[in-house]
């Protein structure tokens, strides 16, 4: 009995490797990508608006109680333009890395993939929300057929048509 024909050997470390398949990625058009982008805008910007309203219900009360009018201009500083970004960073990394998609892209029918087509991983996600705040960011999709911008190229990820 050869050793290829012995079931008590061990697997060779050819056959024990898993490879997955790569699926074929292809970018979703150019009018969804703008879909995802309005809705999201809107989006974000209800929850901006509502959080806002909270804090600032919030403050107020407790400037009330606490007698001190001063802190109310917490809503004047810049404070208030980075608990906006906050919000937006939390919106796109929260979705993206939990369901692989924002409000805006299941409106149209679009998932964020890796470059094999399986979902992405928790970096690639932070790097795409990071990669949002670029200057000219948005600028960065002319010329591509189909569009890919910064935030696509550099985590190395694409948005596709979901078949679900």
């Amino acid at each position: 009995m050869s050793s290829t024909e012995n079931p008590f050997l061990s697997p060779s470390t050819e056959a024990a490797v898993l490879v997955e398949p790569v699926r074929e990625v292809v970018g979703a058009p150019q009018g969804r990508r703008l879909a995802n982008l309005i809705v999201d805008i809107i989006c974000i910007n209800v929850i901006v608006q509502i959080c806002a309203f909270i804090l600032g219900i919030c403050v107020g009360i407790y400037a009330v109680v606490s007698q001190n009018e001063k802190i109310l201009e917490i809503f004047d500083s810049p404070l208030m333009f980075f608990f906006g970004l906050f919000i937006n960073f939390s919106y796109y990394f929260l979705m993206e890395g939990l369901f692989g998609r924002t409000l805006g892209k299941l409106a149209s029918g679009t998932k964020v993939v890796n470059e094999q087509g399986f979902p992405p991983s928790w970096g690639q996600v932070l790097g795409r929300t990071a990669c949002r705040f670029i200057p000219f960011e948005p600028f960065s999709f002319f010329g591509d057929a189909p569009p890919r911008g910064w935030h696509d190229k550099i985590p190395k990820t694409y948005v596709v048509m979901a078949k679900s």
